[in-house]
């Protein structure tokens, strides 16, 4: 499954089996994002925080013929948001909005306002 987040005004809260996170996109980056986040363990103990970074990087090459087009080709980008022990594949979409790619069976994806990313009980969100 595939989700925007818009980086301005949305925090993002994940839930797995591992625990939960809440991200928080913040300064931009060439084709990319900075983020905080928090993450509380399911298996209980301390709260984490910390930061990161997503970026796309990619080669773009004329393809060779017979082929018509362009080659893109990953030049060492970043595509996954890393928060304690969640993880989550992310790409670029504009300068306002990314997406985050998740799969239902085994994440839980809620969207909570950005200003409340800091104030937010992460413990709701535990998957039960």
């Amino acid at each position: 499954m595939s989700v925007p987040v818009h980086y301005a005004d949305q925090a993002v809260v994940v839930s797995t089996a591992a625990g939960v996170a809440a991200v928080r996109f913040t300064d931009s980056l060439k084709e990319g994002r900075r983020y905080e986040y928090r993450f509380l363990p399911a298996a209980g103990g301390a709260e984490q925080s910390g930061r990161g970074e997503v970026f796309e990087k990619y080669e773009r090459e004329p393809a060779r013929p017979p082929l018509k087009g362009v080659v893109v080709t990953d030049a060492g980008g970043r595509l996954r948001i890393v928060a304690g022990e969640i993880e989550l594949q992310w790409s670029l979409g504009s300068n306002d909005l990314g997406w985050l790619y998740y799969q239902p069976e085994h994440e839980r994806v809620h969207f909570v306002h950005a200003d409340d990313f800091r104030t937010l009980d992460l413990s709701r969100f535990v998957a039960r």
